[in-house]
């Protein structure tokens, strides 16, 4: 569906489940961009045009294996260990917990193969 957004170009909506919508969020601010230009790069990249390039990814980035907490840690002091399982919020002891950057006192559950990015890279919502 297309909109006016205000900012000269159309405005489209698309489904992402929301983790990925945030997580998304952070890895364009820490690439120092934001969510709309990264997608309009990519779709001109995949749709052929010329001189068009893949986004870059942001640099400073962890990847979680569940076995490098102290990688994390360097990257993201304020990264924790759930200490116990809570089966209201499905946090199961051992489960890697991040600070969300835009809601301070919020944390992800963060899984496995999850890119933790450097707290200063991400700047908020864009």
């Amino acid at each position: 569906m297309t909109r006016k957004s205000g900012k000269g170009k159309p405005r489209q909506t698309i489904r992402a489940e929301e983790d990925l919508w945030l997580r998304f969020d952070e890895s364009t601010a820490a690439a120092g961009s934001d969510r709309s230009e990264v997608l309009r790069e990519f779709m001109r990249w995949h749709a052929g045009d010329p001189n068009a390039r893949l986004p870059r990814r942001p640099a400073n980035a962890v990847r979680w294996t569940g076995k490098n907490f102290d990688e994390v840690k360097a990257i993201r002091p304020d990264a924790r260990l759930a200490e116990v399982d809570d089966p209201e919020s499905q946090v199961v002891a051992g489960d890697l917990l991040i600070e969300r950057v835009n809601e301070p006192g919020t944390w992800v559950v963060v899984g496995r193969n999850y890119v933790v990015y450097r707290r200063e890279s991400v700047t908020g919502e864009t």
